[in-house]
């Protein structure tokens, strides 16, 4: 297939091979800068009595928020998601699966938003959720065509 016809991934994801012959996605990271501060600003205000142990659980919450790496790997027939800072994270990995689309609502309102799930083992698993469908169908398309898996339109 020519590179022009090839899906890419969303604006805005960084994509990069990463030499093992999978493809490395970075989620793009929008304000959480912003909610590091804020979490460390609250902490800071908390900080004394009893409220010691809160705040120092939210200081932990929000370094982890501003420092934490979050890769998803995109390979033949695998998608494993990495969380984590250096070797403290946790990781998932599918194979043998299927993406599937499904359009939900709010309960307020009934605001639609579509969720992209990996179906492997005979189960569903929670991939993404955005309220853009474009953005979500070009992400599935993208990891279709690296895994080869299919995508269920719900």
């Amino acid at each position: 297939m020519p590179e022009a016809e090839r899906p890419q991934p969303p604006r805005g994801w960084a994509a990069t091979e990463n030499g093992a012959g999978a493809l490395e996605l970075r989620v793009p990271q929008r304000g959480r800068r912003a909610l590091t501060a804020a979490a460390a600003l609250l902490a800071a205000l908390c900080l004394g009595g009893s409220w010691f142990v809160p705040a120092a659980g939210l200081a932990l919450f929000a370094a982890w928020c501003a420092f934490a790496d979050e890769v998803w790997c995109v390979g033949a027939n695998v998608l494993e998601h990495r969380v984590g800072i250096g070797r403290l994270g946790f990781e998932r990995m599918y194979r043998d699966a299927d993406l599937e689309v499904i359009r939900r609502t709010t309960t307020n309102w009934s605001v639609p938003y579509w969720r992209l799930y990996a179906l492997a083992s005979g189960e569903r698993h929670f991939l993404f959720g955005r309220t853009n469908f474009d953005e979500l169908q070009a992400l599935a398309r993208f990891i279709a065509f690296r895994t080869g898996w299919s995508v269920r339109q719900n």
